[in-house]
């Protein structure tokens, strides 16, 4: 079995990749946008050296999804769509405070391309191919201003849905032209919708630029304070267990024309998150939330805050739960009994978990050591 995967060097598409080397046989081909082979060879395996030894099984190939047939030539594009019975699209530009146009170069224009590789498959061979689309729940985000109480797995996505970030938007169009190619028979779709992606639950490392718990956080320790109340935050799952229940459901035969909500079954609690900044011994002051929020506003050239203040969309999602900013409500009951029939658990966002990504952003340096915030606190309390 051969399976094809965009998106390989992001922070999910290397976890999809790991679980497929450790879970299957499959030879695992990715496509890497880079200005060689060497260097694309260099991207993967920079990606790959976190989880075992390198694999003979995993291939990088120079592409890019973003320029017609791949970027790759007529003879190299008709080999590898011939040998594509599998492909896990899961290359996108993630960015919650992009403009749409900004991102649908990559995250429209490519899944185009992906199609019409698909396309040329079933023209070779009269197959199509089992594609894995990897979308977000993030495709729900407004669906109580749309009219809907929860979002499930059989509930539609329109940009009404979406709301006005650029990001679920482009993501519910690259949604809706994946289906309209299942309907003309060029795919066999199955769509996959992770949420918030957070840290391993074995030890704690996360993506700083990918997990959405990490701009609050940061922000809480540079501020020292705390919002005094936040969400319980539907559709979280740490990332090993998001790979985990993508790659086996992938490889279920009867998971064609499914959709599936990589999410934990009951909400997260922020504040859980919040607290165990505190349990780690960072010296925090309960802040009312307007209070915290202005405080955000009032230092956004801190590199520290600034990623959460520019986010304000999400952070009122993440951060205030009134009547005015429901957060949305995710309920994935279809993929938790579908996992639970192939034997997969999803483990517990526990306060062990939870004080495992602490420490893991400390030992990575993205939250400072307890030294050094006691000694911003100091400055900040002398010049303040």
């Amino acid at each position: 079995m051969a399976v094809l995967v965009t998106g390989a060097t992001g922070s999910l598409g290397g976890w999809l990749c790991a679980e497929l080397l450790r879970s299957t046989q499959a030879t695992v081909r990715c496509l890497v946008r880079a200005g060689s082979q060497e260097d694309a060879d260099q991207r993967l395996a920079a990606r790959m050296q976190i989880f075992s030894p390198p694999s003979g099984r995993l291939i990088a190939l120079l592409a890019d999804i973003r320029r017609p047939d791949l970027g790759l030539r007529p003879a190299e594009r008709d080999r590898l769509a011939e040998d594509s019975d599998r492909i896990i699209h899961c290359a996108a530009h993630v960015n919650l405070a992009a403009d749409y146009d900004q991102l649908v170069h990559t995250n429209v224009g490519g899944t185009q391309n992906m199609i019409d590789f698909a396309q040329r498959r079933v023209a070779l061979t009269g197959e199509p191919a089992d594609l894995h689309y990897i979308s977000t729940t993030a495709v729900f985000l407004n669906h109580h201003a749309a009219g809907l109480s929860h979002a499930d797995e059989s509930s539609v996505p329109t940009l009404a849905t979406a709301g006005s970030l650029g990001y679920p938007r482009s993501k519910v169009l690259a949604e809706t032209m994946l289906r309209q190619a299942a309907d003309r028979g060029i795919i066999r779709l199955t769509i996959h919708r992770p949420g918030l992606v957070t840290a391993d639950h074995a030890t704690g490392r996360t993506s700083a630029t990918s997990d959405l718990l990490v701009p609050v956080l940061r922000a809480c320790v540079a501020l020292g304070a705390i919002p005094t109340s936040a969400a319980e935050a539907s559709g979280v799952d740490c990332i090993d267990s998001v790979a985990r229940g993508i790659i086996h459901l992938a490889l279920v035969a009867d998971s064609v024309d499914r959709v599936f909500h990589h999410i934990q079954p009951a909400p997260f609690k922020i504040m859980d998150a919040l607290q165990a900044l505190s349990r780690a011994g960072y010296r925090l002051k309960p802040t009312p939330n307007d209070q915290w929020w202005g405080q955000v506003q009032g230092n956004l050239d801190n590199p520290a805050v600034r990623p959460i203040g520019i986010m304000s969309e999400i952070a009122r999602y993440l951060l205030y739960a009134d009547v005015d900013h429901p957060p949305p409500s995710y309920r994935a009951d279809f993929t938790t009994a579908a996992l639970t029939a192939v034997g997969i658990a999803r483990p517990s966002l526990d306060a062990p978990f939870l004080d495992r990504l602490i420490k893991g952003l400390q030992e990575a340096r993205v939250l400072p050591s307890l030294a050094r915030h006691a000694a911003s606190a100091r400055t900040h309390g002398a010049t303040g």
